[in-house]
């Protein structure tokens, strides 16, 4: 049930907003933060400021809903200093738990899924219309699709988000070319498939190069991509394009056969490398991330072992590593989970693995000289900057803080697993 929110007095109103989960979800976030920001709203870092809070929340994991849900009651309990607080909770968890989150948190005012936030205006200021992300940052998200048709059996992302419903092409051009008017160098198109976009005609290697001829932005990435999607015309037109960033982050899951079938993955671990191979062979300085679940219902020690063997061939440039969590309403919620224990015990090994990979990866680049687009001060030095390579990889040096904003070239002196450090020049 949704109910009204907002006081009349909108240039009195503050907001605060938190964000679990994704770059989609921060990517909703930055829709909300625009609304609010043209209502007259003022966001504030300050809590018990507030007068409307916003929790955007993240269902893929059992950690990711506990923890939005701690979170939320412990600011329902500024109602107790102000009766006038509303608090929403949206994103993925208000779907799910649809049901029964009134019953979960009994202080919250109103709830509204990830695909539902156009309902905000009409709530809010009758006859708004949705707005894009915030406009004016350096580095900026742009969704190009929502919902995902490939069910995976561990995942909820179709139940929650819906099918594949896909942006029309001028409007995510407008939304960019706004961008790059603004002053955004680099974009991120979005999307839990962005490979299986697709309209009128248009694939995603064409949107691709039609958003590189926008005149402004000087990087652009995307993810996710699924493997089965990546196919030689991506790989060349990113090959092809200096405005398309080398890096492709690619979901393995698995390196278990078996387990790739049972997680209705749609591709073997021979598929999956020789997709590597292409891409290394086509861009050599391409960087490959991937995902991996660990303790997958089933999962034998052989093929937990196969997934060892094939990180080690692949050498991810880093791995985002998980154990399994069963989601309410997916297929592999029915099949029996391994032992805790064990599957803490195979993360734990997993996380060494890839860690050890990536500080080998990153310790390639010491003595190179490396394009950085600076971001911004490195919050634990004030005298050093923070910036990232082309391949996505993050780089400390020291530099004034008027250097914010450019592109510079970067001399790697060493690095470790998670960043490169060096000097400019």
């Amino acid at each position: 049930m949704i109910y009204s929110i907002y006081a009349i007095n909108y240039n009195s109103m503050k907001y605060y907003l938190v964000t679990f989960g994704c770059q989609m979800n921060k990517y909703t976030s930055g829709k909300v933060e625009s609304l609010l920001n043209k209502l007259g709203y003022t966001i504030t870092t300050q809590e018990k400021e507030a007068d409307l809070i916003l929790v955007n929340t993240c269902s893929v994991r059992d950690s990711a809903e506990e923890r939005a849900i701690g979170r939320i009651r412990t600011l329902a309990g500024l109602k107790r200093q102000n009766p006038n607080l509303k608090i929403g909770v949206i994103g993925c968890m208000a779907v799910r738990l649809r049901n029964s989150l009134f019953e979960l948190i009994p202080r919250i005012d109103f709830s509204l899924g990830p695909n539902e936030t156009e309902n905000l205006p009409a709530l809010i200021e009758k006859g708004s219309d949705p707005l894009p992300a915030i406009f004016s940052g350096l580095k900026e998200f742009v969704a190009i699709s929502t919902g995902c048709d490939n069910f995976c059996s561990y995942c909820i992302v179709p139940f929650v988000r819906g099918n594949l419903v896909v942006r029309q092409k001028e409007a995510i051009l407008s939304e960019i070319k706004e961008l790059a008017e603004s002053g955004t160098k680099e974009i991120t198109l979005l999307g839990q498939d962005v490979t299986s976009f697709r309209l009128n005609g248009t694939g995603f290697p064409e949107l691709l190069s039609d958003v590189a001829r926008i005149s402004g932005i000087e990087r652009i990435r995307f993810l996710t991509s699924h493997p089965k999607g990546v196919d030689d015309q991506l790989i060349d037109v990113v090959a092809e394009n200096p405005k398309l960033c080398p890096h492709f982050h690619l979901p393995l899951q698995s390196g278990s056969d078996r387990v790739l079938r049972d997680m209705n993955r749609g591709y073997t671990f021979d598929y999956y490398f020789g997709l590597i191979n292409k891409i290394r062979k086509a861009i050599p300085s391409s960087a490959i991330t991937t995902d991996i679940i660990v303790g997958f219902p089933k999962e034998a020690r052989s093929d937990f072992e196969a997934t060892l063997k094939a990180i080690e061939m692949v050498r991810p440039d880093s791995s985002f590593c998980f154990a399994y969590s069963a989601r309410p309403g997916t297929p592999a919620e029915r099949l029996p989970e391994i032992d805790q224990k064990e599957k803490s015990e195979r993360l734990k090994r997993m996380i060494e693995l890839t860690k050890k990979i990536a500080g080998e990866k990153n310790s390639l680049l010491i003595d190179t000289r490396q394009d950085v687009l600076i971001e911004a001060k490195n919050p634990k030095d004030p005298k050093a900057l923070m910036g990232r390579t082309i391949t996505n990889k993050v780089c400390l040096f020291e530099g004034g803080e008027g250097l914010i904003g450019k592109t510079v070239p970067v001399h790697i002196t060493s690095s470790s697993a998670y960043t490169l450090k060096g000097r400019l020049g």
